[in-house]
């Protein structure tokens, strides 16, 4: 573990403030080969936008990204066995492929070809979810910094750009969609990360952004208590409402379309490990809550998840919010 990385101090991204409030404090809980450095996460004094401040420095990227990131690791492939049947269903109904059918709701039938693109595409499954799921002509890019989840997404037989989104020249107008999982809040600056994906969407396109929501009540509690699992520490960057998602967006040119929200269990695994490790120990923590999917027992891992699913459902059934959003844009122009 590395200790007193590089980090810098940064003003509320939506408004420009500089003053802000300290809301919670916490390291890295789900690595142990990144930094022990302790974070703060803070709640800007004047339109209330969440933000990590000081965050890592762009510098010490492979210090917070180990090699081991989920995103960078081929999935499993699905197996004979009961077991991996029921998770495949439950999979299927709950993660990639329904929110990829959300998607997909909102693009014309006679629209012709498409072109999409998948900025922090990871190991590709996004871009073949969308390749089983669209019916028609469909030209597949990814996305990713990292040359091991490029690699993989080629394998797949769909195009890869290599790099940094926002370093990274590209054709204006060039996409009909863009659909990003996970990414916004990991970036230095999400205003221009929006800037962006507007500049390569052709007019009317659409984005599709799937981001935490830490206005949901389960968010908000175990945010006070400092161990809400979304914080992801130190790797994610910016916390967004649905308001300050939409009011951000538009400041970059988008109009909201459609705001849904799905069930997120390793959130709840996340807070509870990170709770397990401030109360026993990092030991105990990592047996009874594995923070790593590819690190945890396949059937403790499938219980986990269906009970903290099924406590999302009850969350969801009352409030109509959980703590993951997915929001379709369109291009205003």
């Amino acid at each position: 573990m590395k200790s007193n990385i590089a980090k810098v101090h940064v003003s509320c991204c939506l408004c420009g403030a500089a003053e802000y409030k300290v809301i919670a404090r916490g390291r890295e809980h789900e690595y142990t080969n990144t930094t022990d450095d302790l974070f703060s996460v803070v709640k800007c004094a004047r339109c209330g936008l969440f933000f990590l401040n000081p965050r890592p420095a762009l510098t010490e990227l492979s210090t917070i990204y180990p090699n081991e990131y989920p995103a960078f690791v081929e999935e499993a492939r699905a197996g004979k066995s009961l077991l991996s049947k029921l998770s495949q269903s439950f999979i299927d109904r709950l993660g990639y492929p329904s929110r990829v059918r959300a998607a997909l709701q909102h693009v014309p039938p006679d629209r012709g070809p498409l072109r999409i693109l998948d900025v922090g595409c990871g190991a590709g499954r996004v871009l073949t979810l969308f390749k089983q799921y669209h019916p028609g002509a469909l030209e597949t890019v990814g996305l990713d910094a990292d040359e091991n989840a490029t690699a993989l997404t080629r394998s797949k037989g769909h195009a890869v750009i290599h790099g940094m989104f926002d370093e990274i020249e590209m054709c204006p107008a060039s996409f009909d969609c863009v659909y990003s999982s996970h990414v916004i809040e990991h970036v230095a600056d999400p205003k221009v990360f929006l800037k962006k994906v507007k500049s390569v969407l052709k007019p009317g396109g659409l984005f599709f952004c799937e981001t935490p929501n830490i206005g949901s009540v389960d968010a908000l509690l175990l945010s006070r208590l400092g161990i809400w699992g979304g914080f992801h520490f130190p790797r994610h960057w910016t916390f967004f409402t649905p308001e300050t998602l939409h009011e951000l967006a538009k400041s970059a040119g988008f109009d909201a379309v459609e705001t849904k929200y799905y069930m997120v269990p390793i959130f709840w695994i996340w807070s509870l490990h990170l709770l397990t490790v401030r109360l026993l120990g990092r030991k105990i923590a990592d047996r009874l809550f594995p923070p790593v999917e590819h690190n945890a027992n396949r059937l403790q891992f499938f219980i986990l998840t269906g009970m903290f699913t099924l406590l999302d459902l009850m969350i969801f059934s009352v409030t109509r919010r959980t703590a993951c959003m997915f929001v379709i844009f369109r291009n205003a122009d």
